[in-house]
């Protein structure tokens, strides 16, 4: 996760990323809050790019009203402070995805 926000601000993304470790960022408020900024920031770069980012994680996904949240563990944390309420399921069930 860490080398991708360091990306982010250096604005170098490739056409496809894997990244991992998004576990740790929503398990922490204040580090979510930095990458949602760090995205909102950058929002405009990452459309005319048009990137695939995937967030690869570990946990079981629940819809939750307008959005998804991630079990981790025995907790769930929301992915809507960083992914908005754009979030689908993939057709497989196993994916979620949204756009910039």
């Amino acid at each position: 996760m860490e080398e991708f926000v360091t990306r982010r601000e250096r604005g170098d993304v490739p056409d496809e990323v894997s990244v991992v470790g998004l576990e740790s960022v929503l398990q922490d408020e204040a580090e979510m809050m930095r990458v949602r900024r760090l995205m909102d920031d950058r929002a405009n770069d990452l459309e005319f790019q048009n990137p695939k980012i995937q967030f690869v994680v570990q946990g079981n996904f629940h819809r939750n009203r307008e959005s998804f949240d991630l079990k981790i563990g025995d907790e769930f944390h929301s992915l809507r402070p960083l992914f908005g309420t754009k979030l689908k399921r993939h057709d497989d069930g196993d994916w979620l995805e949204a756009l910039f």
